[in-house]
């Protein structure tokens, strides 16, 4: 079971919050699966701005 409750979604894979950039998603040519849900978002925000408060 995933602690920010996203086991529902057809994604899988980890968000490496000190590893954050951005990427080109035309350029790699990618194609929109699903969105994260809001609970799950808010949590992985909380958790890069109390990272980035630290540095």
């Amino acid at each position: 079971m995933s602690s920010l409750g996203t086991d529902e979604l057809q994604t899988r894979g980890k968000i490496i919050l000190d590893q954050l950039t951005t990427i080109d998603y035309e350029v790699r040519e990618t194609q929109y699966l699903e969105s994260l849900p809001r609970g799950a978002l808010r949590m992985v925000i909380a958790k890069a701005r109390t990272i980035f408060q630290l540095v």
